[in-house]
């Protein structure tokens, strides 16, 4: 991940790097929205079971 972002900062002038860009930024918008999703939905499964065994 680190070398796609250097590259995208960066730009080497390879022809191929053009038509990669815009796969590679959407790969990272996905992992990105679901870490939060998924992050989102483990602090609610997280406090709804900190209430049940502290009752």
């Amino acid at each position: 991940m680190i070398t796609g972002i250097w590259q995208m900062g960066f730009d080497n002038n390879k022809p191929y790097w053009n038509y990669i860009k815009l796969p590679i930024v959407a790969f990272y918008r996905i992992i990105v929205f679901h870490f939060i999703y998924a992050n989102r939905k483990l602090t609610e499964n997280i406090n709804k079971t900190e209430k049940y065994c502290s009752s």
